[in-house]
């Protein structure tokens, strides 16, 4: 991830061993000569002083560091500027969730280079051949659909930011991608009851080590008990909280329906209204007149919960309950895999869980309906 090819430069002060020299560090032989890094401005490479002829190798390191840090020409800089602009702003949360999560995975992925993340490096060091590295470290490390989810991101902001002049052509291309498994993850209804308890009680240990998310447990029982995908979970409102039970409003041309109550679904929908109001007084907070606009389930701050927000609370809550021995590595699953758990459970004909799911063929069911019919065997 070097920029341009390095020549030893004879000129340069003999005390530096130029192969150890930093990445973007440049020796320049006019007057008594001084050392330069370079960076894009709108478009239009730049230079800038970083040392001279008197200074030490680790002056270099440490203003290239600098340079590093102060978030300037790379992905971070970049992406602020596209959270400012009005195509961030017009899309659905959903979407700004997904391009955060994408940008999320490059500021933990690490580079040759102590301390330097992938968001960080130039926007000039990007090019195809370093997108196709991070597409198959990233499928090995997060899976195929978080590598999916990095390249949609990194080519729709390359492409905003090319045609504002704040960097070079997109850099992106057509890398060739890690194959996404189909899972259909199926957890075991005696590993759920347990994770259910475990999130229950660790999530009331309000912020203490060892302690998760208070609305984990809430998410999986509601999702589970009325068959919900976590973006319905996480959008649903007090609209939703009808006398006769959940009035499930689905997405992906799946049909709505009631889902009614029953006293571990009451509990969990009481828990996070409670949670709720909680968080409202505290922030003194005025609450929404309109129904609709009240969420059930909200984060500290009184808002949504993020997908990427959900990942991160989930991915600790497994960690935590596979180090208490609640569940083991190989039995780790998603929010979604609660939906099949719940369409699967569904007593009755495949026409009933049909109906309870909202899906729209029996086709789509096949993928949530995990039961095994009991049959007579064959006469004679």
């Amino acid at each position: 991830m070097r920029g341009r090819p390095r020549k030893p430069n004879p000129k340069a002060p003999k005390h530096i061993v130029q192969k150890d020299l930093p990445d973007y560090c440049y020796w320049d032989n006019s007057g008594e000569g001084h050392w330069y890094t370079m960076f894009s401005d709108n478009g239009k490479q730049r230079r800038k002083k970083i040392g001279d002829k008197n200074s030490k190798l680790s002056d270099l390191h440490k203003a290239i560091e600098q340079r590093i840090d102060d978030d300037y020409n790379n992905l971070a800089w970049l992406h602020k500027k596209f959270k400012k602009s009005d195509k961030f702003k017009s899309v659905s949360q959903s979407q700004r969730d997904a391009w955060d999560y994408g940008l999320s995975i490059l500021e933990k992925h690490p580079t040759k280079k102590p301390r330097l993340m992938l968001s960080q490096i130039p926007l000039e060091a990007w090019n195809p051949k370093l997108v196709q590295k991070v597409m198959d470290s990233v499928g090995v490390k997060h899976g195929p659909t978080s590598a999916k989810r990095v390249r949609e991101y990194l080519s729709k902001v390359f492409n905003w930011g090319y045609l504002r002049d704040y960097c070079p052509p997109d850099p992106v291309g057509k890398p060739e991608m890690p194959k996404e498994r189909k899972r259909q993850r199926l957890p075991e209804i005696t590993l759920v009851k347990r994770l259910e308890a475990f999130a229950r009680q660790i999530g009331s240990q309000a912020r203490r080590k060892g302690s998760c998310a208070p609305y984990i447990w809430t998410a999986l029982v509601i999702s589970r008990k009325c068959r919900l995908r976590g973006i319905e979970v996480f959008t649903s409102t007090d609209a939703n909280l009808l006398e006769l039970g959940v009035d499930c409003q689905r997405r992906k041309g799946s049909r709505a329906n009631i889902t009614q109550y029953d006293e571990l679904l009451e509990d969990a929908i009481d828990a996070a209204l409670e949670r709720r109001k909680e968080i409202f007084e505290k922030r003194r907070m005025p609450i929404p007149i309109d129904p609709e606009k009240r969420l059930i389930m909200v984060n500290t701050s009184g808002t949504r919960i993020s997908k990427s927000a959900w990942q991160s609370a989930w991915a600790r809550f497994q960690e935590l309950a596979i180090e208490q021995g609640v569940m083991k590595e190989e039995e780790k699953f998603g929010l979604h895999d609660m939906k099949r758990r719940g369409v699967t459970d569904t007593e009755g004909t495949r026409a009933d869980r049909l109906e309870a799911s909202g899906l729209s063929d029996y086709k789509i069911l096949n993928t949530y309906d995990k039961s095994k019919p009991i049959v007579k065997p064959a006469p004679g």
